[in-house]
Parts: structure tokens; C-alpha cells; sequence
């Protein structure tokens, strides 16, 4: 059963990551978008950006912090879609 549809990437999504304890979708796409999404609503709670295409996303399930990772980076966001930190 459908349950609804997130829409609002405008590039190929290309990894997606379910944090189950945060109730949190990150999904990222080709252009370098990344979109954090609640599970329960569907709705978008952050969008940010990275360069490059997205490879993977990783989620912290206690905290909700995600590492996003790009061919050439890797980027550390916390749970409000503020940067942390880059290599």
C-alpha cells in the first residue's frame, strides 16, 4: 500500500538512507542535493548541498548527524542540515 510521494529532487537520486530511530529519510542525487525527510509526514525538513554527485549517505541513528560522501569528499551534517565538517 502507498503511503504518499516525496517529491523535489530535480536530478537523479542516486542513495537514499533510512534513519530508523530518527524516523529520517536523507536522500541525495547527481547534482549534489541532499534532502532530509520525516518519515511519519513525508514531508522535507532540510535541504543541503554538497559538490559532486552523491555516492553514499550514512546516518548516525542516535543523533541523526549524516556523513555524505562524494567522489572526491566527505562532508558531516548534523541532524538540522548544518555542516559540521569537511574533507
Amino acid at each position: 500500500q502507498r503511503l504518499g510521494r516525496v517529491t523535489g529532487h530535480n536530478r537523479t537520486i542516486t542513495v537514499a538512507s533510512i534513519g530508523s530511530e530518527n524516523h529520517i529519510i536523507i536522500s541525495g542525487d547527481k547534482g549534489g542535493t541532499c534532502m532530509m525527510w520525516d518519515i511519519g509526514t513525508l514531508s522535507c525538513l532540510h535541504i543541503f548541498e554538497v559538490d559532486g554527485e552523491v555516492v553514499d549517505i550514512c546516518i548516525n541513528d542516535k543523533s541523526g548527524d549524516c556523513a555524505v560522501i562524494t567522489a572526491h569528499r566527505l562532508y558531516y551534517f548534523d541532524i538540522n542540515g548544518d555542516l559540521i565538517s569537511m574533507t
